[in-house]
């Protein structure tokens, strides 16, 4: 089951839509994503909106200090939290600097998809760039790299 749910994380992170992003307003959302989004973050600052593709939806915002977005699809959603990397983990900084020993983070976040939490390390390696995905508790469990859009 878990290989299903880090593929289908992974299909969002690095996939390549084929539907043009354009950003929306809060009117022309479908009104149970709004309704869904107004009940998890009442006290959201400045959301913005972005239709990914025919039926999903992000939205990016501010809440109690910290970046964070959620991606709404018709039967799931995923939770994204910015974190400092001035806060990363100390297992998964030991991890990234004896497997990446030149790489240079450059972005973490606290992923939770359908219940399951989980951290993302954007890492720069040269001319290479890694999704390095970790449990909760720090423990490795793939990298992936990302490959640029031509």
């Amino acid at each position: 089951m878990r290989p299903i749910i880090l593929s289908f994380l992974l299909m969002f992170a690095v996939a390549v839509p084929t539907f043009a992003q354009k950003p929306v307003n809060d009117r022309d959302l479908p009104q149970n994503i709004l309704t869904d989004f107004k009940s998890r973050e009442p006290n959201a600052e400045n959301p913005k909106w972005t239709q990914l593709d025919s039926t999903t939806y992000e939205v990016n915002f501010v809440a109690n200090g910290g970046k964070k977005s959620i991606r709404f699809t018709k039967t799931t959603s995923e939770t994204r939290w910015d974190v400092d990397l001035k806060w990363i983990p100390a297992k998964i900084k030991a991890y990234a600097d004896s497997a990446y020993a030149k790489g240079k983070a450059e972005s973490l976040c606290i992923l939770d998809f359908q219940g399951n939490k989980s951290y993302e390390l954007v890492l720069k390696q040269k001319k290479h760039q890694y999704l390095l995905k970790f449990g909760i508790d720090g423990q490795f469990i793939e990298a992936t790299e990302i490959k640029k859009k031509k």
